[in-house]
């Protein structure tokens, strides 16, 4: 916010959506780059994630093209959610303030899938910072297009406590005439308060984040270099080398957020299928991935449809259901892996089952917390249980029971009764026993 002129500006287009500004998009393996310019101020904003902490950052750097000097107040913020949606942590988080206004803790203590402290940090000499929603926009007649913290550089102390947090800071910088100044804002998420200050101490400082900007760089370098392909169409080859394998391990193996995923379970089918590009990428991962999914399946053979991460780092809350397909992807993808990598060594390689009880026939699905059986057995073992699990459920015309579905979850309904069969599944166990 500029204090002389009483003008606010954004490196985004949103909230201001100012239409006499100009705004670019730069997106690279690992980064995105935000641009915009107006009344002789530049602005870029750099957003990448640490590639070995958790941690999130944001460069803006401010250039001011004028010849005088400018006073710019800035104004950080973010909307807390710590869950699913924003409406299931109204009311109950918790936040810490630090003294020295630099950083805000953020936890969640009804989360039961991810617990620890969030923080939200920056590099501002800050004078302000608040959590209440309303009291960082304004009262609520107050068009939210301009808060009331950017306009006025502190909260508005009338208006009333809110049930949404958000992290909002505000101080005041000098741009000298032709020069730039820097802004880090980062934040992220931890197990204890200790870890997630001492973060949040090291995020802060620009330096920093800049040779973490520099590791981003060179981490996705490293991972896009094992495999490149060269064609008569350059925009073909950027898909192949960069964006696929770039939107897979980002986007789906990590982050988990495909269509029905955005609550970052890991899907049984979903996750092995996305590690089959991986065998000749990245076949360490690919190993470590098949045999995850092999620790969770059932000892009778099926698997879970999907699973969360306990806070323990063991199995919580997993969807066991009547589905057809999920275990016997662990076959098909094992025999990919082995052919490829000739990692013949990880057929012997021993994991658990877990045990539930079944679910009921009248049931689609049930989700329960399993529990990690006393029984192991090897991989190879694991995958001759999940075809016999399908070997022993076929329909009065010889082809496998649909289930609760086969791949296609939108079948749900065919077999709920026990009779209905899948023909797409017959083909896909045929082409897994002759392989």
């Amino acid at each position: 916010y500029d204090l002389a002129r009483t003008d606010a500006h954004s490196p985004t287009f949103v909230p201001l959506r100012r239409r006499d500004a100009e705004y670019q998009v730069t997106f690279s393996p690992g980064a995105a780059v935000f641009r915009a310019e107006r009344d002789h101020l530049e602005l870029e904003m750099t957003v990448f994630v640490s590639p070995t902490q958790p941690i999130e950052f944001k460069i803006l750097k401010i250039r001011n093209n004028t010849d005088h000097e400018r006073l710019l107040q800035i104004t950080p913020s973010m909307e807390i959610v710590l869950a699913e949606t924003p409406n299931e942590s109204l009311g109950v988080l918790e936040s810490i303030i630090d003294e020295n206004v630099h950083s805000i803790y953020f936890r969640n203590p009804r989360n039961n899938f991810v617990q620890g402290w969030a923080f939200v940090t920056t590099s501002i000499p800050a004078e302000f910072a608040e959590t209440s929603r309303r009291r960082f926009l304004g009262h609520e007649s107050r068009d939210p297009y301009l808060p009331y913290m950017v306009e006025h550089g502190h909260p508005d102390a009338g208006a009333p406590e809110h049930e949404r947090k958000v992290a909002a800071f505000s101080g005041a910088i000098d741009v000298p005439a032709g020069e730039e100044a820097v802004v880090v804002v980062a934040l992220g998420q931890t197990t204890t308060i200790e870890d997630a200050k001492r973060l949040a101490d090291y995020a802060r400082d620009p330096d920093h984040a800049f040779a973490e900007l520099e590791a981003n760089a060179r981490a996705w370098d490293d991972q896009l270099s094992v495999l490149r392909i060269k064609t008569n169409r350059p925009d073909f080859d950027r898909l192949v080398n960069d964006w696929l394998p770039y939107q897979l391990l980002a986007a789906r193996l990590w982050g988990r957020t495909g269509p029905s995923q955005r609550s970052g379970a890991t899907g049984y089918r979903d996750q092995l299928q996305d590690v089959i590009p991986l065998i000749h990428l990245a076949p360490e991962r690919a190993r470590a991935q098949i045999l995850l999914h092999a620790a969770h399946q059932y000892i009778e053979g099926d698997a879970c449809k999907w699973w969360h991460r306990a806070p323990n780092g063991g199995t919580g809350l997993a969807d066991r259901t009547h589905a057809s397909d999920p275990h016997l992807w662990l076959p098909y993808v094992t025999v990919r892996y082995v052919r490829g990598s000739g990692d013949y060594a990880i057929l012997d390689e021993v994991e658990t089952f877990l045990e539930a009880s079944p679910v009921p026939k009248d049931q689609e699905g049930e989700a329960t917390v399993p529990l990690t059986s006393r029984d192991k057995d090897t991989l190879l073992g694991h995958c001759a249980r999940g075809i016999d699990w399908t070997l022993d459920r076929f329909g009065a015309h010889g082809l496998p029971l649909m289930g609760s579905g086969d791949w296609d979850d939108g079948m749900n309904l065919v077999g709920d009764e026990g009779r209905g069969e899948s023909v797409w599944l017959g083909f896909f166990l045929h082409g897994i026993l002759l392989d």
